[in-house]
């Protein structure tokens, strides 16, 4: 492994950007700019720079951190601005795209270079400014050698910074507190083995040195940890930084209030609480600033912060507070209010009031079914009800029957399946690692209900993101079910699928291709034409090549699955619908947007006859149409159904669902 530690001047990266397309990415630079301008001479980039303009090269002094799926011009325009803030020192930038040499193909890179040679050039940089955007899901988080570099600054103690994007940099305040447990949540989820990486084997090679020095979980630990001190410090510069003296109530009220709420969840509730007494403070003293959501939204939260240091009995005047708020200006009727009742429910468990606890949980579930109806991911309240039974439930039959019983099994299911509702995954895995031991032990492992639980424990390894291991144990599955059943059994091809769908997720596509396909030959064995169970598994296929871009295979698939789709159901069908929208967006993927046009409005056309004007899959038609005419450059036309999209997700989702959120932020972009 060769590092030329050279860097080069702001300048040099001026130059090179009227020579960049607008959408174009690293890798896309990579290939039409530099590899063509150094091509004949076998160097980087940097290297040609210095026979050129050898005053525009010196040894690295800013290291950049960045994923090569960033727009370049964005990157550029972000390490310009930075080197302009800090004008007082000459920066030489370290960029790998211009400073490595992109016409060799380098030999796979060995720990020890990646703790020596790496390791030590980024040192001797010693200082690095790490890329991140956007900012409620940065890219650069999910990469192999980003999380590398970011680890390496921070075990070196080296000074690094933080790039946002202009756009998000100048809206910071209004970013975070509009979406704060998004933006901690994805800060706090770091995980090197799922990282990806371009090249295979540098993923594996930087995997491998982390388990031998410092342990997986060790240094996700650590930069979860320094990305959330990060956030909180930016954010109180921030708050800081705002003039009490010049700003107006409103603004300061919702500035604390979102700074307070951004503090609990980073688990700061004491600070939190401080924040949020002084929102209040400021609301109660403006008599002619009423915003009775925001306050609402106070009281709550201080409620919040009580419960979460264990002062409940403060925390309970605290939501009820708030619920009364809601209640007088919204009505007892209004969704709002299951917030504080929901809180406020658990606030009376933890008193050992329990008729209370539950006489406000049946109000916030009947609330949520009222308004929602009886399939909606808001009902955590019910699963939290369920789950308190389930766990009574259990300890009776430890106690009667002992632990080697099946009841005893069932119910360690039966909380295994609640804690998937409640996205409590870790816990959901021990309680099914339970069943699945007693079930074998007085079963053995080619039982019905063995395999069934050790299917089930796959799921959940793979829902943690344990893709290997969820695969390791789906082919026990495999194995298991092909014994008692033959080849050729819906058990065998359910799991085929599930591995194939695994790989997929890995994107694995060679390996996902042939599970993919042995589902398939087993199904059409089971069933004769036309079969939903053919038409979803063709649809499946369609994708999977599409992911390869093998668009002619993956169209042959797609047109398989719709034609059968209309043969089974019929063209006014929600299922129909849907397959026009996803060979809509092939086409699109494929370039040919008349084609996808022309198959996303008859998908459009049919969701408004089966699900009506204001079904949210209308408007996931209408986003996907949008998409298109933007990638035409039809940038008003997007919009326009843009628009129309987010009116559907508000009627059919709320204002708050997150496809809503999403589909008002490409308005705004």
């Amino acid at each position: 492994m060769n590092f030329d530690q050279r860097g080069f001047t702001v300048e040099v990266l001026e130059k090179i950007l009227p020579h960049i397309e607008q959408d174009w990415k690293t890798y896309d630079v990579c290939t039409h700019f530099i590899k063509p301008k150094t091509k004949d001479y076998n160097c980087s980039y940097v290297e040609l720079t210095s026979r050129s303009n050898p005053e525009c090269v010196g040894i690295a002094n800013l290291f950049i951190s960045h994923a090569w799926g960033y727009n370049f011009k964005s990157v550029a325009k972000e390490i310009i601005r930075y080197t302009k803030k800090n004008k007082q020192t000459k920066f030489f930038i370290w960029f790998d795209v211009i400073c490595n040499n992109q016409n060799v193909i380098n030999k796979v890179i060995e720990c020890a270079e990646l703790e020596t040679i790496f390791r030590q050039a980024v040192i001797s940089i010693g200082n690095v400014l790490i890329v991140l955007f956007p900012m409620h899901a940065p890219i650069a988080l999910k990469r192999s050698w980003c999380l590398f570099e970011i680890f390496t600054a921070i075990s070196s103690e080296i000074k690094f910074e933080i790039a946002l994007q202009s756009s998000e940099d100048n809206k910071f305040l209004d970013i975070v507190f509009d979406r704060p447990y998004e933006i901690v949540k994805y800060l706090s989820n770091v995980d090197i083995e799922t990282a990806e990486a371009t090249v295979e084997a540098d993923r594996a090679t930087i995997l491998e040195l982390i388990v031998k020095k410092v342990g997986v979980h060790q240094m996700n630990s650590i930069i979860c940890s320094k990305m959330r001190d990060w956030l909180l410090e930016k954010s109180r510069n921030s708050i800081e930084e705002i003039n009490e003296e010049t700003c107006s109530p409103e603004n300061l009220v919702l500035n604390y209030l979102g700074f307070g709420t951004l503090m609990i969840y980073l688990d700061k509730h004491e600070n939190a609480l401080s924040w949020l007494l002084k929102a209040k403070e400021i609301y109660c003293k403006q008599s002619q600033y009423k915003n009775d959501k925001a306050y609402s939204n106070i009281l709550n939260n201080i409620g919040q912060c009580y419960s979460n240091i264990s002062n409940f009995v403060e925390a309970k005047e605290w939501f009820k507070l708030s619920l009364q708020v809601t209640e007088q200006t919204k009505g007892a009727d209004n969704i709002d209010c299951a917030t504080a009742l929901n809180n406020l429910a658990a606030n009376y468990d933890h008193l050992s009031l329990y008729q209370e606890a539950y006489d406000a949980h049946k109000k916030v579930l009947n609330l949520r079914l009222n308004h929602f109806g009886s399939l909606h991911y808001d009902h955590l309240s019910f699963y939290q009800e369920a789950y308190d039974a389930h766990k009574k439930v259990l300890n009776l039959r430890l106690n009667h029957f002992g632990s080697l019983h099946e009841d005893t099994a069932v119910s360690y299911s039966n909380l295994g399946r609640v804690c998937i509702q409640m996205n409590r995954a870790e816990e959901a895995l021990n309680y099914i690692k339970f069943a699945y031991n007693i079930r074998l032990k007085i079963f053995g492992e080619l039982h019905a209900e063995t395999t069934m639980t050790l299917n089930s424990l796959a799921y959940i390894q793979n829902e943690l993101g344990h893709k290997e291991a969820a695969i390791e144990i789906y082919k026990q599955v495999l194995d298991a079910q092909t014994k008692v059943f033959g080849e050729v059994s819906q058990n065998c091809a359910v799991v085929l699928n599930n591995i194939g769908q695994t790989y997929n997720e890995m994107k694995k596509f060679d390996d996902a291709e042939i599970y993919f396909l042995k589902s398939i030959k087993v199904k059409e064995k089971l069933y004769s034409p036309p079969h939903q169970t053919l038409a979803v598994a063709y649809n499946n296929m369609g994708s999977l090549y599409s992911n390869m871009k093998r668009m002619e295979d993956a169209l042959v698939y797609y047109q398989k699955s719709i034609k059968m789709k209309i043969e089974l159901f019929g063209e006014k069908h929600a299922d129909t619908a849907r397959a026009y929208n996803n060979i809509g967006l092939h086409y699109r993927e494929m370039g040919d947007h008349v084609t996808a046009l022309k198959n996303l409005q008859k998908s459009l056309e049919l969701r408004k006859a089966v699900l009506g004007e204001n079904h949210s899959g209308v408007a996931i038609t209408l986003v996907n149409i949008g998409l298109c005419h933007d990638d035409k450059g039809e940038k008003e036309i997007a919009k326009g159904f843009f628009k129309k999209a987010y009116s559907v997700c508000v009627i059919s989702l709320g204002e708050d669902h997150p496809t809503s959120k999403q589909v008002k932020q490409m308005l705004s972009d």
